[in-house]
């Protein structure tokens, strides 16, 4: 029986908990965009669960707590 696993990574997250606007240039041209969130990568992560039957591994590089007020002034208790 042939298995396969999907690799899903994080990278410098930076506290962006919530959706923020962002600068992308994905064909050449620059547009302000929504991106991140913790409940759309939550979201896009189980999307990825369903289509491999939950064969994932995921990753988080690092830079997570670390950008914004709410990252900054939070702490783990």
């Amino acid at each position: 029986m042939r298995r396969s696993l999907s690799i899903l990574q994080l990278n410098d997250l930076h506290g962006y908990t919530l959706p923020h606007p962002e600068l992308v240039r994905p064909d050449g041209t620059w547009t302000l965009t929504e991106l991140g969130g913790l409940a759309r990568i939550a979201g896009l992560f189980d999307h990825v669960r369903n289509e491999t039957g939950g064969a994932v591994l995921a990753l988080d590089n690092g830079d997570t707590f670390h950008g914004t007020h709410l990252a900054v002034d939070s702490r783990a208790h």
